[in-house]
């Protein structure tokens, strides 16, 4: 009865170990999803800064619109706002935006004079710089009304209306 050999490389052995390579898949997997995980947190930081500044435009462009309409027949008997009103909503504006600016038109004539025939609609406009998006405006994409396309940075909130 011949002896018969079976060749090493059909004998079944159990690894002994985790090859060099497959660490070095893990470890490279593993990276590119920690770096997807920090993009989309820098990506979701940025947006709700801007989504923080929109909404406190919102409330601020409203609160002067109602103090408006709530003084304006005092408005309408002095011909114009008071400028302590005006200086506190600048000031509301200036120190709760980076940069904030206030802008308040009367559309009949563009001025701040107030009048029964002149003062019917408002226009509250109120700007900031994006401090988070300065620099990334390579990314940006021009948007509806809030969006500057020649200065990325700035963004605004314009309400009008009719008092």
């Amino acid at each position: 009865m011949p002896i018969t050999h079976t060749p090493a490389f059909l004998t079944t052995r159990g690894q002994a170990g985790v090859g060099l390579i497959e660490v070095l898949v893990a470890v490279a997997v593993l990276s590119i999803g920690l770096l997807g995980v920090g993009a989309m947190q820098g990506v979701s930081l940025r947006n709700n800064n801007n989504a923080y500044f929109r909404t406190q435009a919102t409330i601020t462009a409203y609160q002067i619109l109602d103090e408006i309409r709530t003084n304006r027949r005092e408005i309408l008997l002095r011909g114009g706002w008071r400028t302590d009103q005006l200086d506190g909503w600048e000031e509301r504006v200036e120190t709760g935006f980076p940069n904030g600016e206030l802008e308040i038109t009367d559309t009949g004539n563009g001025s701040w004079q107030c009048n029964a025939a002149a003062c019917e609609v408002i226009k509250i406009r109120i700007r900031w710089t994006d401090e988070v998006q300065r620099g990334n405006a390579a990314n940006d994409t021009a948007s509806a009304a809030g969006y500057d396309s020649t200065n990325a940075d700035l963004r605004w909130f314009e309400l009008e209306s009719r008092i």
